[in-house]
């Protein structure tokens, strides 16, 4: 039996044994994701204890950034940062297993973890927003992430409503660094100055630059 689908907008015969296959893939694709989160995972960690037991002058190097930088290894510096912090938050912080953990897409995992860390302390903030990350279709989950900057920053409500996809991202990473009260002044000030509130349109258009921490 076949049916008749559309991919954009294009007519397309699938026949039984397309679709097996599609699945298949499909199925493939899911395995070798969650194989390629653990890795990164636990790559977060083994850079971690690389750089806390100062085991790169070990291995002939000055410093961790040249050992990250050797033609070996060859990762960016700030991803193998965003990797250590996400093992040493989830994993060691929380003492959530490596396996468990590489079951959420690693994305939301980054995108949560300044909420994360902000309420290290509180478990039931810590355990929802987890399950949060886990579960809620992608739309959802950048609403509850929009709500709560909404709440816990009442001064941003504006500004953020007039942020594009991009622009929210970097505003979103930035927030809760260590300067988090010059970081907010930063973009107010910046928002204000080029009269983004005023005028949201320009806001799809204009470049937002990182706030450094």
């Amino acid at each position: 039996m076949e049916n008749r689908l559309k991919f954009s907008g294009l007519p397309f015969e699938q026949t039984a044994q397309q679709g097996e296959e599609a699945f298949r893939i499909y199925q493939e694709i899911l395995d070798l994701k969650k194989t390629l989160s653990y890795s990164f995972i636990e790559l977060g960690k083994r850079f971690y204890i690389i750089e806390v037991q100062q085991l790169y002058r070990v291995l002939g190097y000055e410093t961790f950034p040249e050992f990250i930088a050797s033609p070996e290894i060859g990762f960016q510096l700030s991803w193998v940062k965003k990797l250590m912090k996400l093992w040493e938050t989830y994993c060691l912080r929380l003492e959530i297993s490596e396996e468990k953990i590489a079951k959420i897409d690693i994305r939301r995992l980054l995108q949560v973890m300044p909420i994360i860390r902000e309420n290290i302390g509180d478990k039931k903030i810590v355990s929802e927003w987890i399950e949060k990350a886990r579960v809620l279709p992608n739309i959802d989950f950048k609403l509850e992430i929009l709500e709560y900057y909404q709440k816990v920053i009442p001064e941003m409500k504006d500004v953020i409503l007039v942020l594009s996809p991009f622009q929210m991202k970097n505003l979103l990473l930035k927030l809760f660094g260590k300067e988090k009260e010059i970081a907010i002044k930063k973009v107010i000030e910046k928002y204000r100055k080029f009269e983004l509130l005023r005028d949201p349109e320009l806001g799809e258009k204009w470049e937002f630059e990182p706030i450094a921490t």
